[in-house]
């Protein structure tokens, strides 16, 4: 399975790395720190998988999700959002964009597997 993780924190990109490995999924893992640079991969490479932060520079995760799905090469990875946002109408408008899952800083290894799980389950 191939993995894009999409962070502008280093320090995150790796402990969800770690997490999803700990949690026994096989990858390979990719790190963009954010959009701009997941976009320009994504250009060139297929992906099982999305997990994005909301917030970061040049292209959030927000404008990533929607650049993904108004694609018609790439609306059909599952993105799986990871975020600080706690705001309701903000993780419900990214659910109805097309994040497969929302899942809140700080998580457990065992919340992160369940969001992916889900969202590879369609």
């Amino acid at each position: 399975m191939k993995l894009l993780i999409v962070d502008d924190s280093p320090a995150m990109r790796r402990v969800i790395a770690r997490h999803l490995e700990r949690a026994g999924f096989p990858s390979e893992v990719t790190e963009a720190g954010d959009g701009a640079e997941a976009l320009e991969l994504m250009a060139s490479q297929r992906f099982d998988l999305v997990l994005s932060d909301v917030y970061m520079p040049r292209v959030g995760g927000m404008e990533l999700l929607a650049r993904l799905r108004d694609d018609p090469a790439l609306a059909a990875v599952p993105v799986v959002i990871i975020t600080t946002e706690t705001s309701p109408a903000i993780l419900r408008q990214l659910r109805e964009q097309g994040a497969r899952a929302c899942l809140s800083k700080p998580f457990t290894r065992e919340a992160l597997a369940r969001a992916v799980e889900d969202a590879l389950s369609g």
